[in-house]
């Protein structure tokens, strides 16, 4: 079992965009970790599918759920992607 608190964010797979996201939720949802869920496009994924993609995001969000008990979920998107 892991020690500390976690949130989870789904994210863009961008390096650009890992750290400002993990850091944004490390001040802002007062946890310790964040594990970061990532898929090209992951806002336009959870809009648009297609379904299978939208499952594994689910799976994975779940999996740190059980896992590291996370208590609050980030979704982010940047421009251009």
């Amino acid at each position: 079992m892991a020690s500390g608190t976690f949130g989870t964010a789904i994210n863009c797979i961008d390096g650009r965009a890992q750290r400002p996201v993990a850091d944004w939720v490390l001040m802002n949802c007062h946890v310790d970790y964040v594990d970061m869920v990532t898929v090209p496009g992951a806002d336009h994924v959870l809009g648009a599918g297609p379904a299978d993609r939208i499952e594994r995001l689910r799976e994975d969000v779940t999996l740190s759920v059980q896992a590291h008990h996370s208590q609050v979920i980030a979704i982010a998107g940047h421009h251009g992607c």
